[in-house]
């Protein structure tokens, strides 16, 4: 019902990843707001966990996975029920998003696909024209800590 986007550093990536939920968010009707940045660390996910806690979001979406793990691990501290009160996803399906508890919902890039894309681009193998972007799929890898949430903390 609401989201809370756990920013990171001003990087295109988080722009982008911010721009893709926002639009869709608006779309569907899903009220969002940006929160940080926080540093992508295990470390930053407490005072994350707690900012996102604070805005009533019934989800967190994290920059990425070490800060969706490090919020993972505060609100098991806060006694906080993820996912029966919120949802909480990350992004890269790093090595170990399985591994947590609960195990960590997050989109997933194929970093060789965009690798070789990169390379194609530079050598000139592919044309690329300002106004039609490169689109590299993703794929949301549904775990454990996301769920309907009731939303009450």
């Amino acid at each position: 019902r609401s989201i809370a986007y756990l920013s990171g550093p001003a990087l295109w990536t988080d722009n982008e990843r911010w721009r893709g939920l926002a639009e869709n968010s608006a779309r569907l009707g899903v009220d969002i707001v940006r929160l940080g940045p926080f540093m992508p660390t295990l470390d930053q996910g407490t005072a994350a966990a707690d900012v996102g806690l604070g805005s009533g979001a019934t989800a967190l979406v994290a920059f990425n996975d070490l800060l969706a793990i490090g919020i993972l691990q505060r609100l098991r501290r806060r006694n906080v029920d993820v996912p029966g009160t919120i949802s909480v996803v990350g992004h890269d399906d790093i090595f170990g998003a399985d591994f947590c508890q609960p195990s960590l919902t997050t989109v997933r890039t194929d970093a060789e696909h965009a690798g070789r894309t990169l390379v194609d681009l530079v050598l000139g193998r592919i044309v690329s024209r300002p106004d039609t972007p490169i689109v590299i799929p993703a794929q949301l890898v549904v775990r454990e800590s996301t769920g309907p949430g009731s939303g009450e903390s």
